[in-house]
């Protein structure tokens, strides 16, 4: 998985989850309501800015659905590098580039295209362990995340824990060690 693939899963991912799909964040970034709304606002970054709602609703969710401790890794935040190179190529998007990804994206019309493009992406869904409203996948060493190869397979099974899941959402997570 290159940091390209990455993205697009974190991207992917952050569009299964918003309203008019799964419904696990109340974003309306890519949807048909924010590409009526956002070219007023943003006129040349509209669904740059939509993407961008996107990612930090699902990050916001994560962070709200997880316990308040440390030492877990999940696909919307720190210390995984696909949400930071997530962020950091929408920024560089602002400044041009081909944003056919978005397009793509926006053009998802149900949540069973939506999620057979994420499980395209990531593969099939691991085991894990149902905690209350979480999805414990397992434990990786910190190290892991600095091991490109490592790090990838990391992104592509938590991108996957989403695939499958219902209108309840469930938070898939890793415990770092």
């Amino acid at each position: 998985m290159t940091g390209s693939d990455a993205v697009r899963l974190v991207l992917a991912v952050g569009r299964l989850g918003e309203a008019d799909l799964a419904g696990w964040w109340r974003s309306h970034g890519l949807d048909a309501v924010g590409e009526y709304v956002l070219p007023d606002l943003f006129p040349r970054t509209a669904a740059i800015a939509g993407a961008e709602l996107a990612v930090l609703s699902a990050a916001k969710r994560h962070r709200d659905a997880l316990p308040d401790r440390g030492g877990m890794v999940h696909l919307f935040g720190e210390p995984l590098p696909a949400f930071a190179l997530t962020t950091a190529w929408l920024a560089e998007l602002k400044m041009g580039g081909d944003a056919a990804l978005l397009d793509e994206l926006r053009q998802w019309s149900n949540v069973e295209e939506a999620q057979d493009s994420v499980a395209r992406l990531a593969g099939p869904p691991p085991p894990g362990e149902q905690i209350g409203a979480t999805l414990r996948l397992g434990a990786v060493p910190t190290q892991a995340l600095n091991d490109p190869e490592q790090a990838a397979t990391i992104t592509r099974s938590l991108g996957a824990a989403y695939v499958g899941q219902g209108r309840e959402f469930v938070v898939p997570y890793y415990d770092l060690v």
